[in-house]
């Protein structure tokens, strides 16, 4: 697949939650460690079916878990155009909240993200007292000049995945040339983390390199876990039969009572938190609904109050004989 930022074609796999129908993109090496994971799980399950031992995948081994979890993938891009930053003129309020792209084809739209620029007068400055910002008139103005710009990420808003990680990374130019960037790494599971991240991007010397570089558009990546429950999942085991059956043997829960037992534990939390998750959908797509309808309704109400109003205007500029007549 081919990044939404780059003409660079690389290879990614896309993994789709089947419970959930939620989408993850993977780069080959992730997915290629995580694999390796898997088959040498499967190994060993199988072994111990072939030895009639009694074998249990751990937590952090589950595929979902190894899949999920464990992988902080490229969910989205946004790309903003810094060349007021020349002008050091501050982002304008209508901009704050920027689109993101998704990272691969078919590029919709999967969130924003929430950042600023402050532009201050030097290191020591902060954006309550700026200090005495230079007005620039032209790009060239700037040349040989300080330059110092706070950069503000707020948040990720409207994300498509419930996420239980999160982090932004951006390149900006320093005084060695581009440097890469990152935010700390937010663990709450949530559709919109927050991030609260501020730098101070700092320019001794502006050169023409560094306005050439503020003309071209500048990217911020978000990477995210998706939050993966696996609580109301049943193990990969000797005793769960869908394992048993897929590998060709039977389980050994149909000789074990308690794991049979624990096997239909395990089926029950789970089918519970399919309908906790459903139940959820319900209230959303109801509330969506009361929203369209209420909308329809002030519409429609809207629409008989302007009316109305035209037939008294009308009314009111008839001349007294015609209105009596009427």
């Amino acid at each position: 697949m081919r990044s939404v930022d780059s003409s660079q074609v690389c290879v990614t796999i896309k993994i789709t939650n089947k419970l959930t129908n939620e989408e993850i993109t993977v780069q080959e090496a992730q997915f290629s460690t995580s694999a390796g994971i898997l088959a040498d799980e499967r190994f060993k399950i199988e072994m111990a079916f072939q030895d009639g031992d009694d074998y249990t995948t751990s937590a952090a081994h589950d595929p979902v878990a190894i899949m999920y979890d464990n992988n902080n993938f490229h969910l989205g891009t946004s790309t903003t155009f810094p060349e007021y930053l020349t002008y050091c003129l501050d982002t304008d309020e209508s901009d704050y909240v920027c689109h993101m792209k998704r990272s691969v084809s078919p590029y919709d739209h999967v969130g924003h993200i929430k950042c600023q620029w402050t532009i201050l007068a030097g290191e020591n400055d902060e954006p309550e007292d700026p200090g005495d910002v230079p007005e620039i008139d032209e790009p060239g103005e700037l040349l040989g000049k300080s330059w110092t710009g706070m950069l503000t990420i707020d948040q990720a808003l409207d994300l498509p995945v419930m996420v239980d990680q999160a982090y932004v990374q951006y390149s900006f130019w320093s005084a060695t040339g581009l440097e890469t960037f990152t935010t700390l790494n937010i663990e709450t599971v949530t559709h919109s983390p927050k991030f609260d991240y501020t730098y101070k991007h700092h320019i001794p010397v502006v050169t023409q390199e560094f306005i050439d570089y503020l003309k071209k558009p500048m990217y911020f990546y978000l990477y995210v876990s998706p939050y993966a429950k696996t609580s109301g999942l049943q193990p990969i085991s000797t005793s769960n039969a869908t394992i048993a059956k897929n590998l060709g043997y039977a389980a050994s829960a149909k000789d074990d009572p308690s794991a049979k037992i624990n096997e239909l534990t395990h089926e029950n939390e789970f089918l519970k938190h399919l309908c906790e998750e459903k139940d959820k959908e319900i209230h959303r797509l109801k509330a969506e609904l009361f929203g369209y309808t209420k909308e329809d309704s002030d519409s429609s109400a809207r629409k008989k109050l302007a009316s109305a109003k035209e037939m008294d205007a009308a009314v009111d500029s008839m001349p007294s004989g015609d209105a009596a007549g009427s």
